[in-house]
């Protein structure tokens, strides 16, 4: 998405920042953060949000593990393995997301005592094999695990872009088209999943 605003928005200028939808809303209401990306789920009225991509989940495994020979995961073998929740703090909408995936399919997981900042910091973990990780199918290839698709239910992960609702600088809009033009082009928000494992 930043390659496309670029090309079509040379002039707006881009800082990323690494925060949690808690930091991300507080940031936007409080005009520190023009734009953010996330679940969004429980945003204050102040906070305009649109769903740019529902992202097919899947399970980070040691490549030499027994769920890396199967192409799709079913949830519910996840029942039997040591899961790797993100940080309640950095990400409680995602930890809440897969807690209440894990529980339609009448488990509660058992987790990894201890927290990592970062995706690359919880793949170092799986490929030691301390535990498995769920994790989109848009943190791409990650070496030394091997990412494996969810299904039975097919879980998609809701992405959204975030802004003020109110008094939003002008480029914001260049953003927000740009996730809307790269999201029907790509098919991301679509029903159908195509799964590359």
């Amino acid at each position: 998405m930043l390659h496309e605003l670029m090309t079509r928005h040379p002039a707006v200028e881009v800082h990323i920042v690494h925060a949690g939808l808690p930091d991300q809303r507080r940031d936007l209401i409080e005009g520190r953060l023009d734009i953010g990306v996330g679940r969004a789920s429980d945003v204050p009225a102040e906070i305009a949000t649109e769903v740019f991509r529902l992202d097919a989940l899947g399970v980070l495994v040691p490549e030499g593990h027994h769920l890396a020979r199967l192409t799709a995961v079913p949830v519910a073998r996840l029942a039997a393995e040591r899961l790797l929740l993100p940080d309640e703090s950095q990400a409680p909408e995602f930890r809440r997301f897969l807690t209440e995936l894990c529980r339609s399919t009448g488990f509660f997981p058992e987790t990894f005592r201890g927290s990592v900042q970062g995706l690359r910091a919880g793949a170092d973990l799986v490929a030691d094999g301390l535990c498995v990780m769920v994790a989109p199918q848009s943190a791409g290839p990650l070496a030394g695990v091997r990412w494996r698709p969810l299904v039975q239910p097919t879980p998609r992960y809701p992405w959204s872009l975030l802004w003020r609702a109110h008094d939003a600088p002008p480029h914001v809009g260049a953003v927000v088209a740009t996730a809307r033009r790269l999201s029907r082009r790509q098919g991301w928000a679509s029903s159908d999943i195509e799964l590359a494992g």
